[in-house]
């Protein structure tokens, strides 16, 4: 088992996305809450690992296991593309530091989408999987 990282988020045996440093503009972040609304259902299913009012995005399982099987529990046809446009719509912000209080966290705006990049390749994987593809 490989050791933890710290300030990096696991994906998955020996994979990291890396926190970037925040430089106190946390006073300065853009609130998403609004925009991922639709994906608190897969976010809830992965909350796993700790409770988010604990240990914030740490609480979330998100190696692709975790992802299969959180999407195997929505049965949401539409998952990957409500992924897609939440990747869309953060790239619009224009701001450098986001922050979800749902999620209970504040992140550099590349390393979130970064995140949710990764939560839709393992989406379509699994929808892939499904369809025989």
């Amino acid at each position: 088992m490989n050791k933890p990282k710290e300030d990096a988020i696991s994906v998955g045996e020996g994979r990291w996305i890396e926190f970037l440093s925040l430089d106190d503009q946390g006073a300065n972040a853009y609130e998403i809450d609004s925009i991922i609304s639709e994906l608190m259902p897969l976010f809830d299913l992965l909350e796993t690992e700790c409770v988010v009012a604990c240990c914030g995005i740490d609480a979330y399982g998100f190696w692709p296991d975790d992802i299969e099987r959180a999407v195997e529990g929505l049965r949401d046809s539409q998952l990957s593309q409500k992924v897609s446009n939440c990747i869309d719509r953060i790239h619009g912000v224009e701001y450098h530091v986001i922050v979800s209080h749902k999620l209970n966290n504040y992140f550099v705006k590349s390393v979130f989408i970064q995140l949710l990049e990764h939560i839709r390749t393992s989406v379509l994987a699994f929808e892939n999987r499904l369809r025989g593809i």
